[in-house]
């Protein structure tokens, strides 16, 4: 149903220039003002980031619509302080969270999160490979807010910061499959693929940062 187009392959190693950005942990976060078009017309949606996490930050935001105490949204994070290295996907009040151990500190890895409407499935993917999976969310819906979207950062009345480095953070307009995740996810993109509605590449030097997509979704660094 989807077609994507490949761009050049992405090489992740300590002496690679311009690959990702490096949260603090404590006070920032890139910062992407609300737009309708994050959100799709049946309210399924795919979020993918390459992370190389520092320490486990209970609740550390990856990619999060969840400023709202009445409207939650969506949220991919770092799972609870209680399940070390793990990793947490909500869909308003239901929170997925995977095992202990599915995150690796220090290390690249992919991770992706997919919500179909239609089924009311939640799934969470770990370097391309199903690890968590949510089949009775019955009724469950995207709920739609008016919030900032945050990359590196989870709630902002009390934030839960992430310590280390995100890069490549997309956002697609329905619920991608496991081989299609697996299929693009050492690729950078070239921002025109059909579904993809907000594209951070997080190769510039220092902030703005672009939305590849060109729907305009800049992402400026905040310093609390």
């Amino acid at each position: 149903m989807w077609s994507c187009t490949k761009s050049r392959r992405i090489v992740r190693d300590e002496e690679a220039p311009n690959v990702g950005y490096d949260f603090n942990g404590t006070n920032e976060y890139l910062r992407v003002e609300h737009s309708d078009l994050i959100y799709s017309d049946d309210g399924s949606i795919t979020i993918e980031a390459w992370i190389k996490p520092e320490t486990h930050i209970g609740l550390g935001g990856i990619v999060s619509k969840y400023h709202e105490p009445a409207v939650e949204s969506f949220s991919f994070r770092l799972g609870p302080t209680t399940i070390s290295n793990s990793l947490e996907f909500t869909i308003g009040n239901v929170n997925l969270t995977t095992a202990s151990g599915e995150v690796t500190l220090n290390q690249w890895q992919h991770v992706a999160a997919t919500f179909d409407r239609t089924s009311s499935i939640m799934n969470i993917y770990v370097n391309g490979e199903l690890v968590r999976t949510y089949t009775n969310a019955g009724t469950l819906q995207l709920q739609e807010n008016t919030s900032f979207l945050a990359i590196g950062m989870d709630y902002l009345d009390g934030a839960r910061y992430f310590e280390g480095e995100i890069d490549d953070v997309r956002i697609w307009n329905y619920a991608r499959s496991e081989q299609q995740i697996a299929d693009t996810m050492n690729n950078e993109l070239n921002g025109d693929d059909q579904g993809l509605v907000a594209y951070w590449k997080l190769n510039e030097a220092v902030s703005p940062f672009v939305d590849s997509t060109g729907n305009g979704h800049t992402a400026i660094r905040i310093d609390n």
